[in-house]
């Protein structure tokens, strides 16, 4: 292993991480802000999931950035 994802989620997609590209023009890279969770998975399910889409869905309104649809 590694140390890096195989994968990555860009614009509602799993891709390659080699094949991964940010526009230029990308909110988070041009301002720094940005809002993330760290999720522990059991079994292959992540554990206490609506939890964790509640605390981002608060995060992401403070700093007033639109997350897609649940």
């Amino acid at each position: 292993m590694t140390g890096r994802p195989g994968v990555v989620w860009i614009n509602g997609a799993l891709m390659d991480v080699e094949s991964a590209r940010i526009s230029p023009f990308d909110h988070g890279l041009l301002t720094g802000d940005g809002v993330f969770e760290t999720l522990r998975v059991y079994d292959h399910r992540v554990f206490a999931w609506e939890r964790h889409l509640d605390r981002l869905a608060v995060s992401a309104a403070a700093l007033a950035l639109a997350l897609p649809e649940r």
